[in-house]
């Protein structure tokens, strides 16, 4: 029989469990700039995987509504995650179709040297950005 000190332990943990899976959303944001972990998206993954798991613990032993929808909200947040790094973020086969090779070119980077594109195409992928107007 659950007593009132473990059924208040399964609420921290529960609590717990919620602010990882928050946390990860927000580690997700933070580490943009790194291109494995916007990629893959794995140290998310590894907090959210573990908020998931603590809030389940906590609600299956637990009959309090909000430990059980907590835990519901953990399950969602981790759905809805996935769903944006792997089916929302995605570039549509419409869009892919129209891309288009550019045309060979030499222009002066920012430090005064000739860039070919052929050049740089040979060493990998090749992103072109375009500005307006003059530095």
């Amino acid at each position: 029989m659950e007593t009132a000190s473990t059924t208040g332990n399964r609420g921290k943990w529960c609590a717990l469990g919620l602010l990882l899976t928050l946390a990860g959303g927000v580690v997700y944001g933070v580490l943009l700039g790194q291109p494995f972990s916007r990629s893959t998206g794995l140290p998310t993954f590894v907090l959210m995987l573990a908020g998931v798991a603590i809030g389940l613990y906590a609600a299956a032993g637990d009959r309090r509504g909000w430990v059980r929808v907590a835990a519901g909200v953990d399950v969602l947040l981790l759905a809805g995650f996935a769903g944006y790094l792997f089916v929302f973020a995605r570039l549509p086969a419409s869009a892919q179709a129209d891309l288009a090779m550019a045309p060979d070119f030499t222009l002066p980077d920012h430090e005064k040297q000739d860039i070919t594109l052929s050049e740089q195409w040979a060493r990998g992928p090749v992103l072109l950005v375009f500005y307006r107007g003059h530095w």
